[in-house]
């Protein structure tokens, strides 16, 4: 008999290592029985998974399911004689319904992280990617998305819905795809651990991109985003919410999710174990960004100069240039002119101050 997996994420419950995983052993997994289509991975090992496996995007690029593509997996599937068909993304968490309807009968995998965990994460990614300035704020300490979903789910007597609690103390021998397979097929022996993808920036680093990003050029913090992702800075581990306003706020959301699973055969204790654990993680205050500027950027900048010294000169003249209509940028501007450089440094670093205010005059005149 024939069976279908949908792994549905949410986001920031480590898709990225287990797709990673699962697209490098698609070989491994045909040979146990179960076929998991192809799909890409970018130069990070990140991946949407197969998103576009079962969508198409409209004319305002929104992800709407494809008949045609479904019936392609499904002409796939059959031919790879293997008994499970195992599909994994994101994507599908807010479509589960869509997807449902293209496969009645099917288990779902659901990975439940503490709210306050993955609004940390989330908000770490917006300034490692989408360019966000602001400080940390505790609106997205939530279960929205799980209510939303169970809400779809709960319904559908077909559906098999695991819902696994995320965390390294909770996954099967510690590890996220070892945790993940046994959901899969207890009986596949995971050889190697999952690597970790998509790492969180130190503190610092964190901050130093927080202010940088009040300029939005791509180029720029793509190269940036490099550097950042490999510097080992002093604070590697920490959270932006102090102990007291987490257990305040699990104790809120303890209540929220025994409530979401009272009239259902779920058992909500494996989420409520999950609200209970509170990391040992530091408080990191973002009010005292001045203060860190000065004890621990220019460090930053010292291993930016020996690491990568054109990144380094792009990174100073950009704070020189926008500096006086940044009040956030005059934070580095400081720690910057207080790096020692050579001659040559110095004239190259006016050369791209220069140009990053011809380049802003133009955006301005074609405005």
């Amino acid at each position: 008999m024939n069976n279908i997996i949908l792994h549905v994420g949410p986001g920031k419950t480590g898709s990225s290592a287990i797709q990673h995983w699962l697209v490098k052993q698609r070989k491994e997994l045909a040979d146990h029985g179960i076929y998991y289509p192809e799909h890409k991975l970018d130069s990070n090992g990140i991946s949407a998974g197969h998103a576009l496996t079962l969508f198409d995007r409209d004319k305002d690029q929104n992800l709407v399911i494809s008949t045609k593509k479904v019936a392609k997996l499904k002409e796939g599937f059959a031919a790879s004689n293997c008994h499970t068909l195992l599909l994994s993304s994101e994507a599908f968490a807010v479509r589960i319904e869509s997807i449902i309807a293209q496969f009645p009968k099917c288990k779902v995998i659901y990975y439940f992280r503490s709210p306050i965990e993955s609004a940390e994460s989330v908000y770490n990614q917006s300034i490692k990617r989408h360019f966000n300035t602001k400080v940390f704020n505790t609106r997205r300490m939530n279960i929205k998305r799980l209510e939303e979903f169970f809400g779809i789910v709960k319904n559908n007597a077909s559906v098999e819905l695991d819902i696994r609690p995320y965390g390294k103390a909770f996954f099967k021998r510690g590890d996220i795809v070892s945790d993940f397979m046994d959901a899969v097929d207890p009986t596949f022996n995971v050889h190697a651990p999952s690597r970790v993808i998509n790492t969180s920036y130190s503190f610092e680093a964190l901050e130093f991109k927080r202010l940088l990003n009040e300029v939005a050029a791509q180029g720029f913090h793509r190269r940036l985003d490099r550097f950042l992702q490999g510097y080992k800075g002093k604070n590697l581990k920490y959270t932006f919410v102090s102990n007291e306003e987490k257990k305040v706020h699990s104790e809120k959301l303890i209540k929220k999710v025994k409530k979401l699973f009272a009239n259902s055969d779920y058992c909500s204790e494996p989420l409520v174990q999950v609200l209970q654990s509170f990391s040992d993680k530091p408080f990191a205050s973002q009010q005292k960004t001045e203060q860190t500027c000065y004890n621990e950027f220019g460090a930053l900048l010292e291993s930016m100069k020996t690491t990568d010294k054109a990144l380094f000169i792009e990174t100073s003249s950009l704070v020189l240039a926008y500096s006086s209509s940044s009040t956030q940028l005059k934070l580095l501007k400081n720690v910057i002119k207080q790096t020692k450089l050579s001659l040559i440094d110095k004239m190259a670093v006016y050369f791209w101050v220069v140009k990053w205010k011809l380049t802003s005059t133009k955006g301005q005149n074609e405005s």
